[in-house]
């Protein structure tokens, strides 16, 4: 969870060094057009000094973003308004039904089964690269 509100950029320390009106300006760009991910717009710190931070221990919520939903829908690349063409979280809530979905999906292209241990489906994962491995050996030779 700390990567994603580290992408969702909740952290305080993301935005260490922002003067008032730069802070200001960023969250309402934010509100408004969603957030890329990661670092806010002008922030002051780098994300290596920021994560530096966070390691450390300054793990605290901006406190304007703590009431923002805990699940957000993502959008597809947008080019408009300086946000990144990889897509960007919006601040519309994505309810559990919805996040749910994404996990069982994830959990299928995984090759997940119900009531098994993460253990299981990384070990079952890897045995079958292995296998695919060896099969397009013994093809090319």
């Amino acid at each position: 969870m700390a990567n994603y509100f580290w992408r969702r950029g909740l952290y305080e320390v993301q935005y260490s060094g922002m003067v008032v009106e730069a802070r200001a300006a960023c969250l309402a760009h934010r509100q408004e057009h969603g957030h890329a991910g990661g670092m806010p717009r002008g922030a002051q710190i780098d994300a290596l000094a920021a994560a530096q931070r966070w390691a450390g221990g300054d793990m605290a919520y901006a406190p304007e973003l703590v009431r923002e939903p805990l699940f957000v829908r993502m959008r597809a690349s947008r080019a408009k308004a300086g946000i990144a063409q990889h897509g960007w979280f919006t601040l519309e809530e994505m309810h559990a039904e919805e996040a749910g979905a994404v996990f069982s999906d994830l959990g299928d292209e995984l090759a997940f089964k119900p009531n098994s241990s993460a253990l299981e489906h990384y070990e079952l994962r890897n045995e079958l690269r292995y296998e695919k491995g060896i099969r397009n050996e013994l093809r090319a030779s």
